[in-house]
């Protein structure tokens, strides 16, 4: 692995774990939905701040496309299939992937599985058991 997996549920992991140590009521019936993505990629090419992307203007013209792909896009709820294949064109027929990461931008040239999304769902009082996430 490249990078440290980053795992936006440990911040409300860790609030939860806090206010259980304060004796604060937590509802036992509430769960913890997230959802994680994990890239596969060869390894990563160091690209810069944005700074000195934009000094490239193939890579810069390539890099705003890419994130554009990303934008809300404010299409009503018939265009999900538009929606599907925007970001099968991004992740398939490109293979290619721009992660801000350290204050810099790196490239990743995916290759299969290329992608692993998991959707985790989790009852509080199994959470609460977990102290040991910081």
């Amino acid at each position: 692995m490249y990078f440290d997996s980053y795992d936006c549920a440990s911040f409300v992991i860790r609030a939860l774990n806090k206010f259980d140590a304060l004796n604060a009521t937590i509802l036992p019936d509430v769960h913890l939905n997230y959802t994680r993505v994990n890239l596969y990629s060869a390894e990563p090419e160091l690209l810069g701040t944005y700074e000195q992307i934009m000094q490239n203007k193939t890579l810069h013209r390539d890099f705003v496309e890419f994130y554009q792909e990303f934008q809300n896009k404010k299409r009503g709820a018939t265009d999900w299939f538009v929606e599907l294949l925007d970001l099968y064109e991004t992740f398939f027929l490109f293979d290619r992937f721009y992660l801000y990461f350290n204050n810099v931008y790196w490239y990743l040239k995916l290759h299969s599985p290329k992608l692993h999304v998991t959707f985790n769902e989790e009852p509080i009082t199994a959470i609460l058991k977990r102290r040991s996430i910081d």
